[in-house]
């Protein structure tokens, strides 16, 4: 075995741990890009309930907060279905 042979598996080698380190960050941000889209509607219902000004619906109701939180998982939901419909995520 010669250097240059040595030195060709070793580049060989490099680039394949380079590409799985590649394909692994790609993975672990298309997941946090998918949270991300999920968590966003329920992110804008609470900031806009989050303001203090009269005249939003439920706030004065004893059931807000419950009609608020079916109201956030209800827009991750929806929004769950879309990115499916879109084929952004797999079965």
């Amino acid at each position: 075995m010669t250097s240059q042979s040595v030195q060709d598996r070793a580049r060989l080698l490099q680039d394949e741990i380079a590409a799985r380190s590649a394909s692994r960050t790609n993975r672990q941000l298309y997941v946090l890009s998918l949270l991300t889209a999920l968590f966003l509607p329920a992110t804008f219902i609470t900031g806009l309930f989050g303001i203090n000004v009269k005249g939003l619906p439920w706030v004065e109701s004893d059931l807000g907060a419950v009609f608020v939180a079916i109201s956030c998982v209800a827009a991750a939901l929806f929004t769950l279905i879309l990115l499916r419909k879109r084929g952004v995520i797999g079965d």
